[in-house]
């Protein structure tokens, strides 16, 4: 590469397809963009039989283009567990294009897609969103039991011990057990105290975060986001039942969540984005007021009329478009 040529590196991200059957198998889509063909049969050879069958040669060969590529693409799910895409989930992709990929690649009707992350870093924004959750209807301040009450249904938790539990994993320098965590024991809480408060921010930011629906309630002059369910697979695992959702006077904010660049959220957890799909498998497992909380039957016709545009679109290639591709940028030569 010549110092006239641009210089980027993409983010390779990973879809996780949970499938939700008595396995629980996830089938795991790494996003690597175009590649070369001898990159490909080793990628192919990994999909197989996983990094050790790997030659001296295939190894250097792979790292020239994916320098430390175990670390980048993870542990290795052979018998068709993980699956190599040679295009990418770019970070300036909405997520409704995300959406249309995985409809377009993976033959998934968008209807049928929810997805969600685990955070590296959040936003401030998020943060605030959070935060408002917490102290509800501008309450400058909150009792004890209302401050865990409203904890443990931001985070899925079914008790204060899996709340320390969270705390204790993402302070390990600052907890050693769980009989030191002391930030659950006071009477009160106070807005302005909490909102620069190391261990609060270090609980929300190993929460999850959805990325594809919003829903909001209002509160006062307050339009307070509805953070709790996001995760579906603990939604699974707690075993609720439509007695125990407490989702009501909502209003949606889908139209606007759509169209957020995925570079307009935190840091995801190893680049890893999560999906379930409304199948026989999570409609015996999930009670009807969270399949509609995951798949809004409202947003149908938009998410339909998205998608028929995109297939509207005829785009006609050149019959030399790879080989001007792979000369003129893939190869390891000037372009001038």
């Amino acid at each position: 590469m010549s110092i006239c040529q641009g210089y980027f590196v993409p983010t390779i991200y990973k879809l996780l397809w949970h499938q939700l059957d008595e396995n629980n198998t996830i089938i795991t889509y790494i996003f690597v963009g175009y590649c070369k063909k001898d990159i490909i049969d080793i990628l192919k050879k990994i999909e197989i039989s996983g990094y050790s069958e790997l030659t001296q040669l295939q190894i250097t060969t792979l790292n020239k283009v994916f320098p430390n590529y175990e670390k980048l693409f993870g542990d290795i799910k052979n018998g068709g567990h993980t699956i190599f895409m040679y295009n990418l989930i770019d970070d300036s992709d909405c997520i409704i294009h995300i959406m249309e990929d995985i409809h377009h690649y993976l033959k998934i009707n968008v209807k049928n897609i929810y997805l969600w992350y685990n955070s590296r870093t959040i936003t401030n924004d998020y943060f605030n969103q959070q935060i408002n959750f917490i102290f509800d209807d501008n309450h400058s301040s909150i009792k004890n039991d209302i401050f865990i009450k409203k904890l443990l249904q931001l985070s899925s938790s079914n008790s204060l011990d899996e709340l320390k539990h969270k705390l204790l994993e993402q302070l390990p320098n600052k907890y050693k057990s769980i009989s030191q965590i002391k930030y659950f024991d006071r009477d009160q809480y106070y807005i302005n105290t909490e909102i620069i408060n190391d261990d609060l921010r270090a609980l929300l930011v190993s929460l999850p975060i959805t990325l594809t629906n919003k829903y909001y309630y209002i509160s006062g002059d307050k339009k307070i986001a509805i953070l709790n369910y996001i995760d579906p697979l603990v939604a699974i695992s707690n075993k609720y039942t439509n007695s125990d959702i407490n989702i009501s006077h909502y209003i949606d904010g889908h139209n606007t969540q759509y169209y957020k660049q995925l570079q307009t959220y935190g840091r995801l957890l190893n680049n890893e984005i999560h999906m379930i799909c409304k199948n026989d498998n999570i409609m015996s497992k999930l009670p009807y007021k969270l399949l509609h909380f995951y798949f809004p039957m409202e947003n149908y016709h938009q998410l339909a009329n998205i998608i028929a545009l995109r297939q509207s679109i005829i785009l006609n290639y050149p019959s030399n478009l790879r080989k001007v591709i792979d000369t003129n940028i893939f190869f390891e030569k000037d372009i001038l």
